[in-house]
């Protein structure tokens, strides 16, 4: 296997680049996502007691995100390990990283989970639920900003060749291709 491309998100476009990113992009959402549930319902009395709910929610968050990466690929029976790490931060941030390598398809099958596991059927559920859109506008807004980076992910991987196949790390992953050196290796032997 020859290595294609290293990455390492927060070292190639830097962490002050991705959170100001995050933070404009969740903004930006919430202006269309508010405006267009707002337009769908019209003015509307805003029920105050969904503001529980929405800080449940947004303490959740993370953890459902983590989630809807990991789904696909537990139900794809590829092995997955959990890690905590902190590094100048307040709280510690729990990742994963697969152990064996993934085709091109399924890891960005992985990085979309979450925007059609979360995403999709929150924006539903804002359409449906009257009182409770503000709320919902605002999770779908922070969510959408969370999922920037797997956006950033996905972009770099859709560049790779068809055949590659990609290396989670901890912090990082590899584009791997196959040596066709070994092929023609064995067949001319």
């Amino acid at each position: 296997m020859n290595c294609w491309k290293s990455i390492h998100i927060e070292k190639e476009f830097g962490l002050s680049y991705i959170r100001g990113m995050t933070l404009i992009t969740a903004v930006i959402a919430f202006i269309f996502s508010y405006l267009i549930l707002s337009t769908y319902h019209g003015s509307h009395h805003v029920e105050e007691a969904g503001i529980v709910f929405f800080l449940v929610s947004i303490i959740c968050l993370p953890f459902l995100h983590l989630l809807g990466h990991v789904l696909p690929l537990i139900l794809l029976k590829k092995p997955v390990k959990f890690t905590l790490y902190k590094k100048n931060r307040f709280l510690p941030i729990c990742t994963y990283y697969t152990r064996t390598h993934l085709t091109k398809k399924v890891s960005i099958l992985a990085a979309l989970s979450p925007t059609f596991l979360i995403t999709v059927p929150a924006i539903i559920l804002g359409f449906y639920s009257i009182d409770y859109y503000v709320y919902i506008s605002l999770f779908v807004s922070l969510h959408i900003g969370i999922s920037f980076t797997d956006f950033i992910y996905i972009s770099q991987i859709a560049k790779a060749p068809k055949t590659a196949i990609v290396e989670d790390g901890i912090r990082q992953f590899d584009v791997l291709l196959k040596d066709t050196n070994d092929f023609y290796d064995k067949r001319y032997s």
